[in-house]
């Protein structure tokens, strides 16, 4: 049994559209306003349909806290396997962590401290992100056939640079790999590149006005609450699913936190 959704039964479809292995599409824009389901989906639905249905493996990554090009790649193999499945990746995360430092003053502090080979101090940060996306796509190319899924939420809350670097690095280098899913979801995504554009699902999440959905929703979680009361609620909280989940789960389920 997947994780109960309120009427996001689009966004599934598109979802197992783009895991099917014969696909063409391999890539799902999720757009919508805050509150609207986009987390709930990346960390709860998504996830237990791709290992169930599919038997992938899966990373979700939030771009929220001025997270870095590093950051994603290491969050991203951690959760996929760790150095057992990304061998060539970790070796030149460790390579670039025990690299000597100079200690210098200002910017060039900055720059000095990312280096690549030993003895040298590259000037350079972008060549740390270029090594280490290099290495991650070669070992995701060893995982092939079996299935893997990367889900990057929040997109719209990272620095640009990273954004640039998501769309017109990450994801065009990984076009070749016909074994990769990606999930991309936030209230803004970038245009696609020319190379991929046209294996792009997109889909936007909006508010849920019809109310049954909401009863379904909750009478599937078996909560405590009359159905008059379910339609209070969606109309409080201006049918945006995620308030409704945050408020009501909590308040008439024990178990509402598991939920959310």
């Amino acid at each position: 049994m997947t994780h109960p959704t309120i009427n996001r039964e689009p966004a599934v479809d598109l979802f197992h559209q783009i895991m099917h292995p014969q696909s063409t599409h391999w890539v799902l824009r999720l757009l919508g306003e805050g509150k609207m389901g986009k987390s709930h989906l990346l960390t709860k639905v998504f996830p237990l349909l791709a290992r169930q249905s599919y038997q992938a493996a899966w990373a979700v990554v939030d771009l929220r806290g001025g997270i870095t090009a590093p950051d994603i790649l290491h969050q991203s193999c951690a959760q996929l396997g760790g150095e057992t499945r990304f061998p060539s990746y970790y070796a030149a995360y460790e390579n670039w962590l025990n690299q000597p430092r100079v200690e210098v003053k200002g910017l060039q502090a900055l720059l000095s401290s990312i280096s690549i080979r030993a003895g040298e101090q590259d000037t350079d940060p972008r060549r740390v992100e270029r090594l280490l996306t290099t290495k991650f796509i070669a070992d995701l190319q060893t995982l092939a056939p079996d299935p893997v899924l990367l889900m990057f939420d929040a997109l719209e809350q990272s620095d640009p640079a990273i954004q640039h670097w998501l769309m017109n690095e990450l994801l065009v280098s990984l076009t070749p790999l016909q074994h990769v899913r990606v999930v991309l979801a936030g209230r803004a995504i970038p245009d696609a590149a020319g190379s991929y554009a046209a294996c792009c699902h997109s889909y936007e999440l909006v508010p849920v006005r019809d109310e049954t959905a909401y009863i379904v929703f909750c009478q599937q979680l078996n909560l405590t609450i009359t159905e008059q009361s379910i339609r209070d609620f969606a109309l409080v909280f201006d049918y945006k699913p995620g308030f409704f989940v945050d408020f009501v789960l909590p308040k008439f389920s024990q178990a509402g936190a598991a939920h959310e």
